[in-house]
């Protein structure tokens, strides 16, 4: 093997007649220098290793890692992170803009992390530091692209402005932190603190609790409120100086704002937030006086409810005597693994171990423990449990092969059976394809043969026209509407998805695609709907806008603002009325306007801002303002309606122009009823002049109807007509 060639190969960028020339040369494996130079040569032309045959000592070579990185089908943030610290910490521009690259477009984002914040300061003068900070810049944003722009030296007026709107102290907090230019890891520090003070978070202060309620702009100071109910303004300084915002399961914020929240808790979590508040242990008598704020005269039941519970909870010890005591404790090795034994079934024991890697790592060490424990069993769900321990595809091809899946619970395992199901040509998956996201389905889309392509299409068809495996139709809606054509176009997908949505909102008010429909489409804030209608054909627009028109699977407020900004975008989508024109005077007519102009400039402005206010008290469910002001407001915009409609069809009628010999517009008419003593007076005018209280009456009204056209003298059943004369205004 001559190296100096293979050197000179490389120096030249000849990296295919370099990998062309070592392939098949297993003497490179001993050479540490020219293994190097192959795997590099390898990373230059997206070259895949065979990572089977590389040695110990060089398996953990950035490049190598750089090689195996590149060529997987799933990357997830922790390895991202991981891979892009080591590229930054030994300095590799020449791998950095590939790897942004590469992981924006397996992770469909940018790889930015605020966990290197301080690293990336700390080392801010360096080459690398200043290429990744160029190359993510304008997806970054927040605390993170201030800390990029102050690297780079570009200006950050604009990022603080476009801060303001959800943190109004961006400037202040910018001002205390960044006093010069030369800034360091305590300056953002104290930066990122800032940001801990939102409104609803709670401060110990003074060695009282507070709740933040809002920061006020003109004098630089927060308002709180203490548990009482009393408010405080302190000023913004202080505030960030002496406090730190405490975590929201802190049992000081049960305890004295949030007891109703405290109630929901597991009684294991709520024991263990009482005895953390008070160090790392609690006697019988002080939790009980504790928890008589939460549960009142009722705890005394609950203590004798749950105490079985509470001496199986995890990481808590009962010390039983004279006044129990419940203590925290470290968990054992086999911790986890005394927990499982006291579970009852192996779904409880899957579940369970689900619950604890959401959140943790399960050490070597125990894992084995609980697989031997495991492996008593005979079960399917024990391949689940093993796979869940082991991540072996082992697992999930032995169960490949069964018919029926609902047992399963584990996303990530029920994608491993479908995997390795559609390598066996297999593609009846649509139980197993049930239990999972969008993310999940779109992973198992990508890495698929094209002929399981074809049928997750064809089912996504399939759920477009018969309304069934909604899932599909999800997934295709949030990952591949764009990218992937259906038998369907677009447009007509979404009117599909309104009309299902709207069947199942006629049987049930609370569904889980009926949930995403209304997300998806109907955000209070952007509605989706209004842009897709901007965007399509008009007459397309227009028969989506129909359709959504003749649904009620969202709110009346929310339904009249879509609306609203539709006729923004198209003003002759207002529905049209073929008018039939009713006489009035002049002066019902200005009435009725007035009225209308009431409703339209005061009322509903007035109904606007009441409601939005009602909304920032919180729980809507609970809120009889909001409901109130949102009913009101639905009932004006109905009568609004109404009247507009009245005066669009109304024309005046000058009463000169009345013939007072017969019955109409315009009259005064004396009428004899043949079982009544008195005579009746009848001013007849209007639909928009009727008013009781002055005997005026329309002469579309059913009686003036009947007795149009009639004659003093003249009789009707049982109406004789006594006499008739002009209207005269009073």
């Amino acid at each position: 093997m001559d190296i100096k060639k293979i050197e000179s190969m490389y120096q030249k960028g000849k990296y295919t007649k370099l990998i062309e020339r070592l392939e098949g040369n297993d003497e490179m494996y001993d050479n540490e220098h020219i293994l190097r130079l192959y795997i590099r040569s390898a990373n230059k032309v997206g070259k895949i290793i065979d990572n089977s045959k590389i040695p110990d000592f060089i398996r953990d070579d950035i490049d190598m890692k750089w090689n195996i990185f590149q060529n997987l089908k799933y990357i997830n943030n922790d390895s991202t992170l991981s891979f892009l610290k080591r590229i930054l910490s030994e300095g590799r521009e020449d791998i950095l803009e590939d790897f942004v690259i590469v992981a924006y477009d397996k992770m469909e984002s940018m790889p930015i992390y605020d966990e290197l914040i301080e690293y990336i300061v700390e080392h801010k003068e360096r080459p690398v530091i200043k290429k990744y900070l160029t190359l993510i810049n304008e997806e970054s944003e927040g605390i993170f692209r201030i800390v990029s722009h102050l690297i780079l030296g570009i200006d950050t007026n604009p990022i603080i402005k476009i801060m303001r709107s959800e943190y109004p102290y961006v400037e202040k907090a910018f001002e205390m932190s960044f006093n010069n230019k030369s800034f360091d890891i305590e300056d953002i520090i104290a930066f990122k603190k800032c940001f801990e003070f939102k409104n609803g978070r709670f401060i110990i202060f003074n060695g009282n609790i507070y709740k933040i309620i809002s920061y006020i702009d003109e004098d630089n100071e927060f308002l709180l409120k203490n548990k009482t109910g009393n408010e405080e303004r302190v000023s913004f300084n202080k505030i960030v100086e002496k406090t730190t915002p405490l975590n929201s399961n802190d049992f000081r914020v049960y305890k004295f704002f949030k007891p109703e929240k405290a109630r929901e808790l597991t009684p294991c979590e709520l024991l263990k937030n009482i005895i953390e508040y008070h160090g790392n242990a609690v006697d019988k008598i002080t939790l009980k006086k504790e928890l008589l704020y939460i549960f009142g005269e009722n705890t005394q039941k609950y203590l004798i409810k749950n105490k079985k519970v509470f001496e199986k909870c995890v990481g808590i010890q009962i010390i039983y005597g004279k006044n129990d005591r419940y203590m925290l404790t470290d968990e054992d090795e086999e911790g986890i693994l005394n927990h499982i034994k006291r579970l009852k079934g192996l779904s409880k024991i899957r579940d369970y171990i689900i619950k604890i890697l959401n959140s943790t790592e399960i050490p070597n060490n125990e894992i084995e423990v609980i697989i031997e424990y495991i492996n008593k069993n005979d079960s399917s769900l024990k391949n689940e449990i093993m796979y869940l321990l082991t991540n072996d595809n082992k697992f999930a091809e032995e169960v490949a092969e069964e018919k029926y899946f609902s047992e399963f619970a584990s996303k990530k395992f029920v994608e491993a059976i479908i995997v390795s199901r559609v390598k066996r040509k297999k593609y009846d998956n649509d139980e197993l394809c049930s239990k999972l996201d969008e993310n999940t389905i779109e992973r198992i889309f990508k890495s698929s043969d094209e002929d399981y392509r074809n049928i997750l299409i064809n089912s996504v068809e399939k759920s477009i026209r018969l309304g069934i495996n909604l899932y599909y139709l999800k997934w295709y809606l949030t990952k591949q509407i764009n990218r992937t054509n259906t038998a369907f176009p677009p447009e007509y997908i979404y009117q599909r998805i309104i009309v299902i949505a709207n069947d199942i909102a006629v049987h049930k008010k609370s569904n889980d695609f009926l949930a995403f429909v209304r997300r998806y489409l109907f955000s209070k804030k952007n509605p989706l709907i209004v842009k897709i209608i901007k965007e399509i054909e008009k007459k397309k627009a227009k028969e989506l806008f129909d359709v959504f028109m003749n649904t009620e699977i969202i709110t009346p407020y929310q339904k009249d603002e879509i609306r609203i900004a539709v006729y923004n975008i198209y003003p002759d989508f207002r529905e049209k009325i073929e008018t039939v024109y009713e006489f009035s005077t002049k002066k019902g007519i200005l009435k009725k306007q007035s009225e209308l102009s009431e409703i339209i400039n005061k009322k509903l402005p007035e109904l606007t801002v009441k409601i939005r206010e009602a909304a920032d008290h919180g729980d809507l469910s609970e809120n009889a303002e909001y409901k109130y002001s949102r009913e009101q407001y639905r009932f004006m915009s109905i009568l609004a309606k109404e009247i507009a409609a009245e005066i669009s069809r109304s024309q005046p009628k000058d009463l000169k122009e009345v013939d007072a010999d017969k019955i109409g517009f315009g009259t005064t008419v004396i009428l004899k009823y043949d079982n009544e003593d008195k005579e009746r007076i009848y001013n007849v005018l209007g639909p928009l002049d009727s008013d009781d209280e002055k005997n005026i009456i329309s002469y579309k009204s059913p009686l003036m109807q009947k007795l149009s056209g009639k004659k003093v003298g003249d009789k009707v059943e049982n109406i004789e007509i006594i006499n008739i004369e002009k209207y005269k205004e009073k």
